[in-house]
This record gives C-alpha cells, structure tokens and sequence, in this order.
C-alpha cells in the first residue's frame, strides 16, 4: 500500500470513486479520472481498471469495466458475472446515450457550471462554492438543511452533503430553469 496524498493517482481515484454520478460528464468530461491521467499537464500513471455505472444507461441497470492493457487480459469470456451485466435494453441504453454525448454536451455542462459558480460565490449567505462541472457543493452561513428545505418549498430540488448544499443539475437543464434555480438559492441564502 501506498500513502494517498493529495497528488496521488490513486488518491484522486479513491476520492471520487465514492461519488457515483461522476461519470458521463457530470465533472466536466468523459470519464474525468482518464481525462485528468491523460492530459498533457499531469504525469500521472494511466489507470489499470476504471468501472462505470448509474449514468451509463440513463437509468436503466448496466455496468462497465474499462480495462487497460496491463489488465485486459485478466478476464475472459465467462469468468465474471454481472447483475448489471450487458441485458440487450440495457445495452441499447447505453449506446444511445453514447451516440448522443458530443461536445456540445461538454461545452454546455462548462457553461452551465461556469454560470453557477460566477453567480454564487460570493453572493449574501454564501461562505463557498466548490466542485466540478455538474457537482457543486455550496456552504452557506445558515445550515445546510434550512437551506435545502426552503429552496424545496420555492421549488428547486437540492440535497444536502455533510454541512454543504448539493448541486447535482441535470447535464442539460434548461438555462432559463438554471437562472430561476440560481436566483432563488441566492435569495434563500440571503435571508
């Protein structure tokens, strides 16, 4: 084993391993993991195995493994059985989300977080914002669950994360919903 720091490889894996929804652009790109490993200003090592899931079949029960070419050989036909293996409406799922996943799709989850982020940090009752693309977590100077609780009763759905609200916008939110949304986290928090 080995100490997993804040520049580690498999720091960054196991961390964002526990979110689930990081998949399929919600942080900003493909599979963010390979993106990070890839770019050209990292010299990280290229991941043995990453695994994918909830966002794969827009909802409906598939599952991937991505194995790369130290590992590709390590399973072969019929050794591993999946509960959310490739069933054929499954698997049809997911190519069609695939075919429509371009970078239009990219560009509009960068633009859509770009807007989020330079319209609450540093608004009224906002401490923080912090995150990815898609995946937002906002601190605000009153609790967490006060917050959610009256942007619910305004009509904006998010959750709470510890002591942060939670952000989690759909990939391709209407932007007048996203600006009315917004607007109404910041009156909340403003109160």
């Amino acid at each position: 084993l080995m100490p997993l720091d804040n520049h580690s490889p498999f720091y960054f894996a196991h961390h964002n391993a526990k979110n689930v929804e990081l998949n399929i652009w919600r942080r900003d790109s493909w599979w963010l993991a390979w993106w990070y490993l890839l770019s050209s200003d990292c010299n990280a090592s290229i991941p043995d195995l990453v695994t994918t899931a909830k966002g794969l079949g827009g909802g409906l029960p598939i599952g991937a493994c991505i194995f790369g070419g130290k590992v590709k050989d390590v399973l072969s036909y019929g050794d591993h059985g999946s509960t959310f293996g490739g069933n054929p409406i499954a698997a049809a799922g997911a190519v069609s989300i695939i075919k429509r996943l371009d970078e239009s799709v990219l560009d509009g989850v960068i633009k859509r977080s770009n807007y989020i982020f330079e319209n609450l940090s540093g608004a009224d009752g906002i401490v923080s914002v912090n995150g990815m693309g898609l995946m937002i977590g906002i601190q605000t100077e009153k609790p967490a669950k006060q917050v959610v609780t009256e942007c619910i009763g305004r009509g904006v759905l998010c959750l709470t994360a510890k002591d942060r609200v939670r952000l989690l916008p759909a990939l391709n939110i209407p932007f007048n919903l996203l600006e009315k949304a917004i607007e109404i986290i910041k009156q909340v928090c403003a109160r």
